[in-house]
């Protein structure tokens, strides 16, 4: 959650700002008081917003509304509010990266406050980053609605960025337990989530039989899961195995694999590979889910994390 920074970000608001940041500051409050710009104090009023884009605000003179939902588990208190268009079928980053203070980040479709569907949410970027940051499927003309706070009330100058999201994934191989090779190729017509776990972990043992019913609803529409076991020994990997109806690949954790994805990060980690290429998608809670290209490659994004 990143508190350890909210007093020296605090902090930093009560310092004197000058130049650059006090302009920023006059016209992020004026822009709040009107109604107009691209980032409103209220729900609906700010002007719109489409394809990639950086603007500068601030949450300054911001109030929440009523019935306007938590963002990312935070109350709201300062919330500001953006429209935005999306000028294609593709994935979307959207950060508030440079922002001076502890963000939360809440992106929705709906026409009202009190019928918002949450498309995604974000405290912190990662661990001892204060900054939001989402990733999310869109279509071409859809339009969200995208929410900036501050954590515990916090206050501050915002920079919103939207960005085309996800980097790329290099193929990558690996073998099961039993020295099998498997490779990334092997999954090059589906969307493709996968599973870091551990035998050892409790958390990752415990979310296997959602797993496994997600696999055998979506699996028939082009969907997949691998398990990448990190136990540096796979003997520990086929006794557990063998005593569970996985209906999916199980293997091993590589560098190869970890590499691609840009690092391990412990257990449980998953990551959900799309293409940006295929439009043709379905829908599970909310997540749009498309298919990979022959080649193999696609767009990522991680998922969880410890």
């Amino acid at each position: 959650m990143a508190k350890r920074f909210m007093a020296w970000m605090v902090a930093q608001g009560r310092r004197k700002i000058s130049g650059g940041r006090a302009l920023a500051v006059a016209l992020g409050a004026l822009a709040l008081r009107s109604g107009a710009g691209p980032l409103a104090d209220n729900f609906g009023e700010a002007s719109p917003l489409n394809g990639i884009t950086n603007l500068v605000g601030s949450n300054f003179l911001a109030t929440a509304e009523r019935f306007e939902p938590p963002h990312a588990g935070e109350p709201a208190t300062h919330s500001v509010w953006a429209t935005w268009t999306a000028p294609v079928t593709g994935s979307y980053s959207i950060s508030t990266s440079n922002s001076t203070f502890d963000t939360v980040l809440g992106v929705y479709t709906g026409n009202a406050l009190h019928e918002l569907a949450l498309v995604a949410s974000n405290d912190d970027a990662d661990s001892f980053i204060p900054w939001s940051r989402v990733v999310f499927r869109a279509y071409g003309g859809e339009k969200f609605h995208i929410a900036v706070d501050g954590s515990a009330g916090a206050i501050g100058l915002i920079n919103l960025r939207i960005t085309p999201g996800g980097p790329s994934m290099r193929p990558w191989e690996t073998t099961d337990p039993s020295g099998q090779p498997i490779s990334s190729l092997d999954f090059s017509n589906d969307v493709l989530l996968i599973d870091f776990w551990e035998t050892t972990c409790d958390a990752c043992k415990e979310e296997l039989p959602d797993l496994v019913r997600l696999y055998r609803s979506l699996h028939p529409q082009g969907f997949s899961i691998v398990g990448l076991a990190i136990d540096l020994d796979p003997q520990l990997v086929r006794d557990y195995l063998a005593d569970e109806d996985i209906p999916y690949p199980m293997a091993m954790a590589s560098k190869s694999a970890e590499s691609a994805l840009g690092g391990m990060f412990g257990a449980p980690t998953k990551y959900l590979v799309w293409s940006d290429i295929n439009a043709s998608a379905v829908t599970n809670n909310g997540l749009s889910i498309v298919t990979l290209p022959a080649e193999g490659a696609g767009r990522f994004f991680r998922l969880t994390q410890p």
